[in-house]
């Protein structure tokens, strides 16, 4: 059987880091480990400075900090909801690219977004977006009827439907 060739989804570390070598390390490791390791196996496994794994982590105790911090405040942010009167929850706040702050991604609560055109009209077209590769993975996972199929083509259906939502919390 051939090696798998590794690569990395993102260019999260900038050519800081060989996918290849993390990888294979990665596969050792499990094998070395009795198929028993989790993120814990991988942090200790990657404070060796030797380590292939060691860049892709953040070793200053105050950086990782903030790091930690920032990625929390983002889940608090995705976890957070409103209901409106018919029980119906969503999501409490967007980010969206503000032109008064130099289209800075900024926080904006679902009200504002609703009542906001240009706000409406990102939320809603980054919703059809990802919506749109959502089905198109459906579908070429498990197949689909003509009607799915029809409405995964459709971006500026999907994003009126998004709307629409969007206008039950304003």
């Amino acid at each position: 059987m051939a090696k798998p060739r590794y690569s990395f989804a993102i260019r999260l570390y900038r050519d800081k880091a060989d996918p290849q070598a993390i990888g294979e390390f990665i596969e050792d490791l499990i094998a070395e480990k009795n198929e028993f390791v989790n993120e814990d196996g991988l942090v200790a496994a990657a404070r060796p400075s030797t380590s292939p794994l060691h860049p892709c982590f953040t070793w200053n105790e105050n950086e990782a900090a903030d790091k930690c911090r920032r990625r929390e405040a983002r889940n608090l942010v995705k976890a957070l909801r409103i209901e409106n009167d018919a029980g119906k929850k969503t999501e409490a706040l967007q980010y969206v690219h503000h032109p008064m702050h130099g289209g800075k991604r900024v926080l904006m609560s679902a009200h504002s977004v609703a009542i906001t055109p240009w706000a409406k009209e990102e939320v809603s077209l980054r919703g059809a977006l990802m919506l749109q590769q959502q089905l198109k993975s459906w579908i070429s996972r498990f197949g689909a009827d003509p009607e799915t199929r029809a409405l995964a083509k459709d971006v500026k259906s999907l994003q009126k439907r998004i709307q629409r939502e969007l206008m039950q919390f304003a």
